[in-house]
């Protein structure tokens, strides 16, 4: 049994005053300025989700477009009140993403973090993808990465350039945490992991050297974007001293996997 909304009001024969109680599991809603935004559109639908075990599926999908000149934040407490969700079991969090513009994600942790040094990673525009994003991989402001325990709440920004204002559309389905990737599959990540491939340096702008864990007769990389899409596909050749050089074919800046 599912139950997302509860309330009730006590009324006493000697006073009109009603004393109302309401509790509701965690919403969506907007943050925004009214001279660096206009909402058009801001709706809620829930639909039937195929609960899985060792999945925290959240419910409730959220839509909103508009125009924004600053920023607009389409937020989502995970868990009523001011608890927050364990994520020391998880290792992504996914979600179906329909979006015109690229977005800033956000987590929010309990840990007195200014929203200046947010938990951030940037993701590409996108028409209706599902998106894994590893909880490993998003960066503070200095671009260091921190070990993410707990989620109180997650943000998704559209941030415009402050001088004119664009349209934006943004669609959210499907939001779940899990210990494996809704895009790629745990083998996948299983052998990437087993196998300790490292390449440096890393970042990188053009060419990079991954040194595999032994000799092997014929080498193919697989390039995949944080959308699950596979960007590039190469056979690198015949190793003899376990390393062997990649160049990306003129890969937009940003986070990329490889197998």
């Amino acid at each position: 049994m599912l139950l997302f909304d509860l309330g009730f009001s006590l009324k006493t024969e000697v006073s009109e005053q009603i004393d109302a109680l309401y509790l509701a599991d965690g919403p969506w809603g907007l943050d925004y300025l009214d001279d660096k935004a206009t909402i058009n559109e801001f709706s809620i639908d829930y639909e039937n989700r195929d609960y899985v075990d060792n999945v925290f599926e959240v419910d409730r999908n959220v839509f909103t477009h508009g125009e924004v000149n600053g920023n607009v934040n389409l937020f989502r407490h995970i868990l009523p009140g001011d608890q927050t969700l364990d994520v020391t079991t998880f290792k992504f969090m996914n979600f179906d993403l329909t979006s015109d513009n690229a977005i800033e994600l956000v987590v929010v942790q309990n840990d007195n973090r200014t929203w200046e040094n947010r938990l951030r990673i940037q993701i590409p525009p996108s028409n209706g993808e599902n998106v894994s994003v590893e909880l490993s991989d998003f960066k503070d402001a200095n671009g260091n990465t921190v070990n993410i325990t707990n989620i109180k709440t997650i943000v998704f920004s559209v941030i415009g350039d402050y001088t004119s204002f664009k349209t934006f559309s943004l669609d959210v389905k499907n939001v779940s945490f899990s210990k494996t990737s809704s895009v790629l599959s745990s083998d996948v990540f299983n052998i990437e992991e087993n196998n300790k491939l490292i390449n440096y340096p890393n970042p990188f702008s053009e060419r990079t050297t991954i040194v595999l864990p032994e000799d092997s007769d014929l080498s193919v990389i697989k390039v995949i974007d944080l959308l699950g899409r596979v960007v590039d596909y190469k056979d690198l050749g015949r190793t003899s001293n376990k390393k062997i050089q990649y160049s990306h074919p003129n890969l937009n800046k940003g986070m990329y996997k490889y197998i």
